[in-house]
């Protein structure tokens, strides 16, 4: 008869050995056990290991084109600084959208963004990169700011509660469309620190780009 031989620890690759007895069905329930945990432990490891080369594949692939497509990029020549202030609660985008390109408010609301009420709510997230290209500009998303490169920034809102704002960075100084508006909080940026005042995380972010 066969039995299942097994050493401490119990290798990848069980070996089988002649003995001059009949495994118990106990015995035999326990190999098969430990053959089974073998075989699906090996599985998983290798199905996550896979799984690990293929995402930093992915990023490393998302990173190289990023790169490419940044060399063939311009930063997006912006009107001259000139902050603006919103003239509704909602407008914030459309005021940042305003003072990149210099383009009237009212036009931006009309030719841009006919769908949005704006009596009821702003641009979503989505709404503000498709805007960007309708004017061909290509947002690109980052994380930081970065001199002589104009963003739009959302961060979260100091004057509603749950509620999303938009500023423009314009490269070298941080405006907002709620400074100086009917007592509004509002953020500023510190050149010392490099950070946004008050501190807050971004909550998205794009370089403009022509």
């Amino acid at each position: 008869m066969w039995r299942l031989q097994e050493s401490n620890p119990l290798p990848r690759q069980c070996k089988w050995h002649a003995l001059p007895y009949e495994l118990s069905p106990r015995d035999m329930e326990y190999y098969r056990k430990k053959i089974s945990d073998l075989t699906s432990t090996t599985n998983v490891d290798m199905a996550h290991a896979m799984s690990t080369r293929k995402r930093k594949k992915a990023a490393k692939t998302r990173t190289k084109k990023k790169q490419q497509q940044l060399k063939t990029l311009k930063p997006f020549q912006i009107a001259p600084p000139k902050c603006r202030n919103q003239p509704g609660p909602s407008d914030c985008v459309v005021t940042c959208i305003s003072m990149a390109t210099g383009i009237d408010n009212e036009i931006v609301m009309r030719d841009v963004y006919p769908e949005v009420n704006f009596q009821q709510g702003g641009v979503t997230v989505d709404q503000i990169v498709q805007g960007c290209k309708k004017l061909g500009i290509t947002p690109i998303p980052t994380r930081e700011l970065h001199t002589n490169i104009p963003a739009l920034v959302v961060l979260k809102g100091l004057n509603r509660k749950n509620a999303l704002h938009c500023v423009f960075w314009d490269g070298i100084d941080l405006c907002d469309p709620q400074r100086g508006k009917d007592q509004l909080k509002y953020y500023t940026f510190n050149n010392n620190s490099w950070q946004i005042e008050p501190q807050t995380d971004i909550v998205e972010s794009w370089e403009l780009y022509a």
